[in-house]
């Protein structure tokens, strides 16, 4: 399940920018379907994030038409191939077409929106596929959830009682699979526009992702209307934020998106939005304030928020610590973003001083030239202090096996002069 957890926000200065990190998680922009470290790992057009209980993070990995899976600093394909289909099966041999999101249930059920399969599809833990609803005829047919029809789903959630949500985007409504497997029409006439009201007579036009507050209200990117809508749990819609398509912060009424796609939302109500055509991260308030949180122009650049740069991201979720993970689309990344987000580059790296093999197991070398001492700390991905101890030698051989698989940073100080590198530990 797409879980709203807890995120400690710091205050922020007039700019709006937070004192926050963006740096890449996963992917080294190239375009591929690669699997191995996060630093050598690519993919082609990442749309969907989901968390696991475990923090492993999951990817609809849109045109690899692949289901990825990111662990201990490895990535792998957990279900489908580069082959377009719809087989259900073992995930070695199973196919999806063009996958846009990923929620899980309470069961750990990894449930995908198989967008142009028309389908839902659902991955036990085991990996084993199958389809949860939709026969793969373009359509928008309620009913049993083996006969009823969707066109190109595209986002998911997934309430506290297994009732499953869907941005039906090309039919223009939000629909719902009960945890009995009955499929209807939460809200929108099917017809492309914008009207509020009740949900059989609100209109959207291509929403694409959703996300539940506290309260059980769902939040959608309206993407061609350029608003963020809101639907009570009756099923009343109204426009949450966004006045015409532009880039503009304030008043919600007057604040302009750009193609909005991803959303998440906080335990205090704050709506998170990944604004495509602006490559910005938008935050909403409850009190209806719209903010920049991170990006400047379209490109590629990690660092602080305030001169972060993504191209298109389309998903953004928080993970285990509170973190955001973005799936930044057209720089084939999965980036993140925290008070503590480590990137998968080196930081402040000193050319003399190496630590190897890496990714490590139980044991890795440090290697300082032109020193007999230093002191080393290393440090996990949330900034905890996990291990102190000096280097006496050029060469080291640190014992890591107390260590869980997962990314770390290795601050050296030698004499005064800081070097932090990045590891990951198998």
């Amino acid at each position: 399940m797409k879980t709203i957890l807890s995120i400690s926000i710091a205050v922020c200065v007039q700019i709006n920018f937070c004192a926050q990190t963006v740096s890449t998680f996963a992917g080294n922009g190239g375009y591929g379907a690669t699997n191995g470290s996060v630093t050598t790992a690519t993919f082609r057009n990442p749309v969907g994030v989901a968390v696991a209980s475990n923090g492993d993070v999951y990817v609809a990995d849109n045109t690899n038409h692949r289901i990825r899976k990111i662990s201990g600093g490895i990535v792998t394909t957990f279900a489908g191939n580069d082959v377009a289909g719809s087989n259900d099966g073992p995930a070695v041999s199973s196919t999806f077409n063009y996958p846009t999101d990923l929620a899980f249930d309470s069961n750990g059920n990894l449930i995908v929106a198989d967008r142009e399969n028309n389908k839902i599809r659902k991955i036990a833990p085991d990996g084993t596929v199958s389809t949860l609803a939709g026969t793969g005829a373009i359509g928008s047919a309620d009913g049993n959830a083996s006969t009823a029809t969707f066109y190109q789903p595209y986002g998911i959630a997934i309430d506290a009682n297994d009732n499953i949500f869907i941005a039906d985007s090309a039919n223009n409504k939000i629909r719902k699979i009960s945890n009995t497997g009955v499929v209807s029409t939460f809200a929108g006439t099917g017809f492309s526009g914008l009207a509020n009201g009740a949900g059989n007579v609100a209109a959207f036009s291509a929403p694409v992702k959703i996300a539940f507050d506290t309260a059980g209200n769902l939040y959608v990117t309206d993407y061609n209307n350029n608003k963020i809508r809101k639907i009570t749990p009756a099923a009343v819609v109204s426009t949450f934020a966004g006045a015409t398509q532009g880039f503009l912060d304030g008043p919600s009424t007057t604040a302009k998106f750009d193609q909005p796609v991803g959303i998440c939302v906080d335990t205090s109500g704050n709506v998170y939005v990944s604004d495509a055509g602006n490559s910005k991260i938008r935050k909403i308030t409850q009190a209806g304030m719209v903010s920049t949180i991170a990006g400047t122009t379209q490109g590629f650049l990690d660092g602080h928020a305030s001169v972060a740069k993504f191209y298109r991201p389309y998903d953004i979720e928080f993970d285990n610590n509170g973190n955001f993970l973005i799936a930044d689309n057209l720089n084939q990344r999965i980036r993140g973003m925290g008070t503590s987000s480590l990137s998968t580059a080196n930081v402040l790296a000193n050319s003399s001083v190496k630590i190897y093999p890496n990714p490590f197991t139980d044991e890795v070398n440090i290697s300082i030239e032109n020193s007999e001492k230093a002191e080393l700390e290393i440090l996990d991905m949330n900034g905890k202090l996990v291990s102190k101890k000096s280097l006496n030698e050029k060469k080291n051989v640190v014992n890591t096996s107390g260590l869980n698989s997962g990314l770390y940073l290795f601050k050296i100080n030698n004499s005064g002069k800081i070097s932090i590198i990045k590891g990951i530990k198998k």
